[in-house]
């Protein structure tokens, strides 16, 4: 199911082998870096854990991963209680944090962690969260000693004052690797197998906890779409559903019933099944509906989740939703309302007006079910679509959303207009996107056309392979130059070694190291940091030097 990184404590090797040039550009001192390395091998900071040598994540050429998290972090604070303590929004300042002091821009990296403790003495820890704080502020304080110590200034103090790793609780432990699966998340694909094993340890030390099984599900639905979304979710995610649905918080509530949906979407050849978990789901809906309070936000939630169950488990209550939500200017809303009209109410110009709405505040879901509209609305000869799909290229530069865009052009050419030239040029395109070829041929086995025509069913994995036929038909044809030729027959190469990609082939085994962050044992059992309780739950890190360089 989930990735696997063949030697991980190799992978998790030490990051001063590739890093100690930078510091010493800055002029620290060896004290400074010795320092630096201990942060790293003792404490749970952001730099302690390997993000991107792990995932193997690399930032697109055309949009910076750091662009990606601040929306969702603008996104994410104007939707929830700004005086409550929210763990996604400390995930999201931490990541926004470790991107920029990647960019070396370190200054604002430690600015981004003070606003973060403005935060933390702001905000209010209900129960559930107060018994974690001790860890979370473990982590804010580890992080922002290595930042300062980078910049040369004197904060070694600062760690004194933090709750050292060995004197963490249980349920503190299971706080740091929430977390940690958190962050990882946000570095996919291999960033969700990752997130999923430590979700599931968190999970181990601390059962009970809601978050951390909302934390796993997340992960364990992500691992399980990417390897096979034909596969009905497992009986572990209905039980930790299950546990969710006894809740009264809007948010878990909606967890559970996108699990359900998920569930009764992948009995369709069982009915009488479907309509059990549809029901359900339904049901879990409606509660989520009467513990909102009339929060607009956790409204839409409920709206967008019934909109994927059909309409005979539409609540009479999910009308009233829309009046709310009509006259609120937010893209996301937009999406809600339009989809509620496309799929419920088949109201087609309204959802084209609410499509249009989200579309001019650059929601990018708008944008395509504007066009999945005028679709189902008209022939597609009727308007232009491949020109509005191209326009939406222009708009949105991420890379995994451009593939969107691009399949659905070489559906047009493959299956509605005869175009060898436009078809070859939007292949090449599809291939130039900068990501790898994974989530490449993911999209294409996993999609289907807007648009529909008698000789367009697709099934899953037929398209990747009928278009490689086509594309090696094709490179015979003697309209050609040999330019063009070169340009096709590389495209087609690439294409197929992109189709020969196993999903599976970077399954996540843990092989008992990921949890234990120090560099090798010996030198674990000499540091006066050490102690005699069972560490199993942080990770394990290679050393090729010591403190003193050698």
């Amino acid at each position: 199911m989930a990735g696997c990184i063949d030697d991980l404590s190799k992978s998790m090797g030490a990051l001063f082998t590739s890093d100690d040039d930078h510091l010493k550009e800055l002029g620290l001192t060896d004290a400074k870096r010795a320092k630096l390395r201990e942060i790293e091998n003792y404490y749970e900071s952001v730099f302690s854990w390997d993000v991107k040598k792990l995932t193997n994540f690399k930032s697109s050429l055309l949009i910076d991963h750091i662009d990606h998290i601040q929306e969702k972090y603008e996104m994410h604070i104007a939707c929830y209680k700004k005086d409550a303590f929210d763990l996604k929004r400390f995930c999201l300042q931490l990541i926004i944090s470790y991107e920029l002091y990647n960019r070396k821009n370190y200054e604002k990296s430690l600015l981004e962690i003070e606003s973060m403790f403005l935060y933390l003495k702001s905000c209010k820890f209900d129960d559930s969260n107060k018994q974690y704080s001790e860890a979370y502020k473990h982590i804010a304080w580890s992080t922002y000693t290595y930042i300062s110590l980078t910049l040369n200034r004197d904060s070694e103090k600062i760690l004194e004052n933090v709750k050292p790793v060995n004197g963490l609780n249980q349920t503190e432990k299971a706080a740091i690797c929430g977390l940690k699966a958190l962050i990882f998340m946000e570095y996919p694909p291999k960033g969700n197998d990752i997130g999923l094993k430590l979700a599931e340890e968190a999970r181990i030390l601390d059962s009970s906890e809601i978050e951390w099984i909302k934390i796993w599900l997340k992960a364990k639905g992500r691992v399980r779409r990417f390897y096979d979304m034909l596969k009905i979710p497992d009986e572990d995610e209905i039980h930790a559903a299950d546990i969710l649905c006894t809740k009264t918080n809007p948010r878990d509530l909606i967890e559970a019933s996108d699990l359900y949906i998920n569930v009764a979407s992948s009995y369709k050849q069982d009915k009488e099944k479907a309509r059990k978990y549809f029901k359900i789901s339904s049901d879990v809906i409606l509660k989520a509906i009467r513990f909102s309070e009339n929060n607009v936000h956790e409204l839409c939630s409920c709206l967008m989740a019934s909109n994927r169950c059909p309409i005979m488990f539409q609540s009479k209550e999910v009308k009233n939703i829309v009046e709310k939500l009509t006259n609120i200017k937010n893209g996301q809303f937009d999406l809600a309302l339009g989809q509620y009209f496309f799929k419920q109410e088949k109201d087609y110009e309204k959802a084209k007006m609410y499509f249009s709405r989200g579309m001019a505040v650059g929601n990018f879901d708008c944008s395509l079910n504007l066009i999945k509209t005028q679709c189902i609305e008209s022939s597609i000869d009727e308007f232009p679509f491949v020109n509005q799909l191209k326009m939406i290229y222009d708009v949105f530069p991420s890379p995994k959303r451009r593939l969107i865009i691009l399949l659905q052009i070489l559906y047009f050419y493959f299956y509605h207009e005869d175009n060898p030239r436009e078809l070859m040029h939007y292949l090449k395109l599809y291939m130039d996107q900068e990501i790898e070829d994974k989530i490449k041929k993911q999209q294409i086995i996993k999609g289907s056309p807007f648009f529909k025509k008698p000789k367009c069913y697709v099934k899953y994995n037929e398209f990747l392979s009928n278009l490689l036929k086509e594309v090696k038909h094709l490179i015979k044809h003697p309209q050609w130059t040999e330019e063009e030729k070169c340009i096709i027959n590389d495209t087609y190469v690439r294409c197929y070694k992109m189709s020969r990609v196993n999903l599976n082939e970077n399954e996540f085994v843990d092989d008992g190291q990921m949890f234990l962050n120090k560099k090798n044992e010996d030198r674990y059992n000499k540091n006066p940091l050490k102690n005699s309780n069972n560490d199993s739950w942080r990770k394990k890190r290679n050393v090729h030097k010591n403190y003193d360089g050698q």
